[in-house]
């Protein structure tokens, strides 16, 4: 069987949505759709899908303070004990006062 047209495509699914809307969509409508077309059921159903939403917003870029490299050379990279210290008092990981998040 050769390729369908988009255009088909695009008919077959705007009468499968149009059914939905009318609440008499059966699987027996996809199963005729998916055999005239040539693709799976699954193909069908998926195409009939609401688009998925839009993905989330990128958070900016962080940029590292000169506060940030120094407290990261004060712990020679670990940036776990940096984080300890600054949560709160850590018996472990102090971090001098000059090292404190500047705003």
């Amino acid at each position: 069987m050769g390729r369908v047209s988009a255009e088909k495509r695009r008919a077959a699914v705007e009468r499968l949505s149009r059914l939905r809307e009318d609440e008499a969509l059966t699987a027996a409508h996809a199963r005729t759709v998916a055999d005239g077309l040539g693709v799976s059921e699954r193909t069908v159903w998926r195409r009939l899908a609401p688009p998925k939403p839009a993905a989330p917003a990128v958070r900016p870029r962080y940029e590292l303070s000169e506060t940030d490299r120094d407290a990261l050379a004060f712990y020679r990279g670990n940036v776990a004990a940096v984080l300890r210290a600054r949560r709160g008092p850590c018996p472990d990981a102090p971090l001098p006062p000059h090292l404190h998040r500047r705003r």
